[in-house]
């Protein structure tokens, strides 16, 4: 079930730092499937969005087992910034 703010905002009229700010969210409160679909309509050409995209999208592929997602995601995120 999507939330009020997506049903009243597409995502495509979202600009990328208020996706990942709803996808933090999802996170926080443990919405793993719907974060999962949100990082694979994630598009941006700006590294560190991508980044952060990915590391949220690891969260739910581990938490939903989906092992070939999370190794996917795996190759975007650099070793270091999960530290």
């Amino acid at each position: 079930m999507k939330g009020i703010f997506i049903t009243l905002v597409p995502a495509a009229c979202l600009k990328t730092q208020d996706q990942l700010g709803y996808m933090r969210c999802l996170e926080a409160l443990g919405q793993w499937d719907q974060l999962a679909e949100e990082t694979r309509q994630f598009k941006t050409d700006d590294e560190k969005e991508k980044i952060d995209a990915a590391k949220l999208g690891t969260f739910a592929a581990w938490h939903r087992e989906d092992w070939s997602t999370f190794e996917k995601l795996m190759t975007i995120v650099p070793r270091r910034r999960f530290l």
